[in-house]
């Protein structure tokens, strides 16, 4: 659960979270 909220974070600042975050789901 704590993959969902780093990439979520990094989303923010322009990493694309949202993406990251299905991925990691």
């Amino acid at each position: 659960m704590r993959n969902v909220i780093h990439p979520n974070r990094l989303g923010r600042s322009g990493f694309g979270g949202k993406a990251h975050e299905k991925k990691t789901d």
